[in-house]
């Protein structure tokens, strides 16, 4: 079982409140939408 780099605790962290705040609220969708455009920009997945 590979050890999980902080990075990607961060992820599992984000997905989880990204899952939870979708189930309280489809409003938030839009909003989680730029949270992951912000994260994925950071992490620099966009070239």
């Amino acid at each position: 079982m590979p050890t999980r780099t902080f990075l990607e605790e961060q992820i599992a962290a984000a997905e989880a409140a990204i899952t939870a705040m979708a189930e309280t609220s489809k409003l938030s969708i839009l909003k989680l939408v730029s949270i992951l455009g912000l994260l994925t920009q950071s992490l620099g997945f966009n070239h």
